[in-house]
């Protein structure tokens, strides 16, 4: 098996589709039993650069497309390689800045795209409660796929915030993210199964 990974550096995932796509079947025709996984992190590692804020303000609010997939398909998808996925997880190479007190971000996966909201707060769980609040009255459906990170938001957004750092939102983060790639992958597989009773050939259906 081999892994081609294209790394963290989201400006220019998707141009590493085309020279992944030639190198794939190249190596299929040399050898055709070969296992290959493609993945890539395309959720910034500065997120909070992102968004749009009033002035003298953090960034309050922002939305990002979700690439992973979308490099999954161009190199072939699931007919030449296998999905694989950093679960929008950056391994800093020498500590980040520690973030002021009283700010929080919560990002939450839904359709195709990344929603973060940011708050700076007081105290953690009045930003906590802002920001989920937030979260929970923007995106339709929330809470319908049962999830554990949703679960953590709605909580937060009740005032009963279990994640309060950095690194418990990211578990949110990692939960909801994989969540939705694999909602994605299942759709994708159902449509591809219905594709032949859509093309009129109901013995292959």
């Amino acid at each position: 098996m081999v892994v081609l990974d294209f790394g963290t550096e989201r400006d220019w995932l998707l141009g590493c589709a085309g020279n992944a796509r030639d190198l794939v079947l190249r190596w299929r025709a040399r050898w055709p039993g070969l296992r290959v996984v493609v993945m890539g992190n395309s959720f910034p590692s500065a997120a909070q650069a992102l968004g749009r804020a009033p002035t003298g303000e953090f960034p309050r609010s922002g939305r990002l497309a979700l690439l992973e997939r979308e490099l999954h398909r161009r190199v072939g998808a699931s007919a030449r390689v296998a999905y694989g996925d950093h679960g929008a997880v950056h391994v800093p190479s020498e500590p980040g800045a520690e973030w002021p007190p009283g700010l929080v971000r919560i990002d939450y996966t839904r359709q195709g795209e990344w929603r973060f909201e940011r708050r700076l707060r007081s105290t953690v769980d009045e930003a906590s409660q802002e920001a989920a609040s937030a979260i929970v009255s923007g995106a339709p459906g929330f809470g319908e796929r049962g999830l554990w990170g949703e679960h953590a938001i709605q909580e937060a957004a009740n005032g009963r915030a279990f994640a309060r750092g950095r690194e418990e939102w990211t578990a949110v983060r990692v939960n909801l993210h994989l969540a939705t790639q694999v909602d994605e992958m299942i759709e994708e597989a159902a449509a591809y199964t219905r594709a032949p009773c859509a093309a009129g050939s109901p013995s292959s259906c």
